[in-house]
């Protein structure tokens, strides 16, 4: 996976059908995923001889429509037809529309 980027990375998860996975990442791209992309980052502990970097859990399943955990999301349930059943229920249930219900919460 030499040469690719995080979300190329994150993509290729994606592809097989996973809503999440484990990278080593710094905190820049971190902040990165969480602020830019809405992806779910846990962040875990540092990785042994490689200063600034961290074990991570990064997750797409509870994305938000627009957002590059939605692509991600729409990927892997593409590719999991378990996972698009699921979508396709909760979609019906809970629907979701920018700018995104506050369900009773003052903005």
């Amino acid at each position: 996976m030499d040469g690719m980027t995080v979300i190329d990375r994150l993509e290729v998860y994606a592809k097989e059908g996973h809503v999440s996975c484990n990278l080593n990442l710094y905190k820049r791209q971190i902040e990165k995923l969480v602020v830019r992309d809405g992806v779910a980052v846990q962040c875990g502990t540092p990785v042994p001889g490689w200063k600034g970097q961290f074990r991570c859990r990064i997750g797409w399943r509870y994305a938000l429509p627009q957002t590059t955990a939605w692509h991600l999301l729409e990927m892997a349930a593409e590719n999991n037809p378990q996972l698009k059943e699921e979508l396709k229920n909760s979609a019906e249930e809970n629907p979701l529309y920018p700018p995104y219900s506050s369900d009773g919460w003052e903005l």
